[in-house]
């Protein structure tokens, strides 16, 4: 399997996301309501940049293969906890381990940099670990 990374999500990810978001098989594992325009995924982003209590990473493969997004919702700092959250929106890259590697990263990302002693995973029906 090859090496994956976590990188600061920032507008080289943009489009693909929302390439990601508007597919039906994506908008069904994330709950996402699209189409979503352009102008709200812009909005998203900013409103994204200026959330404390979130933290979005891209998920890629090693030689910078950008594969799907991954973070933090409903960081708790004084309960020092939060809610993970993971999809992978290239289809040909669903189940190959790059999910599990993602999760494992940013749960170290929690405990170590975060100071968490609990995250709770959120799956959707269809996203459930295999």
């Amino acid at each position: 399997m090859e090496k994956t990374i976590l990188k600061t999500f920032d507008r080289r990810h943009l489009e693909r996301t929302w390439e990601w978001v508007n597919a039906p098989e994506t908008a069904r594992m994330t709950g996402t309501v699209y189409p979503v325009p352009w102008a709200g995924h812009l909005r998203w982003f900013r409103a994204l940049k200026n959330d404390p209590l979130r933290k979005h990473f891209a998920i890629e493969k090693s030689g910078g293969i950008y594969i799907g997004n991954t973070g933090i919702k409903k960081l708790d700092p004084a309960n020092r906890s939060a809610e993970l959250f993971i999809y992978i929106g290239e289809e040909r890259e669903r189940g190959r381990g790059a999910g599990a590697a993602a999760t494992e990263l940013l749960a170290a990302f929690c405990f170590d940099r975060l100071g968490c002693t609990g995250y709770s995973p959120r799956f959707s029906p269809i996203t459930r670990p295999r």
